[in-house]
């Protein structure tokens, strides 16, 4: 990869961490596409919905996942498309292991609200990673009055709703492509909030 190419990826990466909403765009742009691709490519769902909600979650991976980003070992076309991939696989393998060992949960959950819905559900954590998304939850909700008011009110549809992205969108006025970039924005001002606050109590 050239020099030149490298370090546009790495401004764009660096103005998506820093929640600039434009950065978010442009990074939807180029590679909404390439996402699309390797979800359907690996994912074992066979339902658009399905399809849909892996890459939702591949979008809420690469959010963490871009802040390991250095531009020195790949493109960030590559690595975008690696998340992609390690998220579908990592979701089949949970749901793959709920249906060998009987947990409760199904391979593909079934909204009754809408019988055509089938949304993809990862595998159960371990217990030591679910205590860590318990008080990673919590923190999130002291991080949630750190950022701005229209950023707290869209993350509390997005994660303490049940709306979809197309009811969250007919709700807000906005096109989806367009809640799915906001969204995006905010979880990174979201993640800055969540460093200081875990900086402060680490030096606590």
């Amino acid at each position: 990869m050239r020099n030149g190419d490298r370090r546009d990826d790495m401004e764009l990466v660096d103005s998506c961490l820093s929640g600039s909403e434009a950065a978010w765009t442009e990074f939807h742009g180029q590679y909404h596409l390439l996402i699309e691709a390797v979800v359907r490519r690996h994912s074992r769902s066979s339902t658009d919905d399905g399809r849909e909600d892996l890459i939702q979650e591949v979008y809420k991976s690469l959010v963490e996942a871009l802040a390991e980003y250095d531009g020195h070992s790949s493109s960030l076309r590559t690595y975008v498309s690696m998340v992609a991939k390690r998220t579908c696989i990592d979701c089949w393998r949970g749901t793959s292991t709920m249906s060998r060992t009987g947990t409760n949960e199904p391979v593909e959950h079934h909204d009754n609200t809408n019988p055509g819905h089938v949304a993809l559900r990862c595998g159960d954590d371990p217990p030591d990673e679910q205590v860590a998304k318990a008080e990673f939850g919590q923190m999130v909700r002291t991080a949630l009055s750190h950022i701005s008011e229209g950023c707290q009110e869209l993350l509390k549809l997005r994660f303490f709703s049940d709306l979809t992205y197309e009811e969250m969108a007919d709700r807000l006025g906005k096109k989806v492509n367009s809640v799915n970039v906001h969204v995006l924005r905010c979880i990174a001002h979201l993640r800055g909030a969540y460093v200081q606050i875990e900086s402060r109590r680490q030096r606590a």
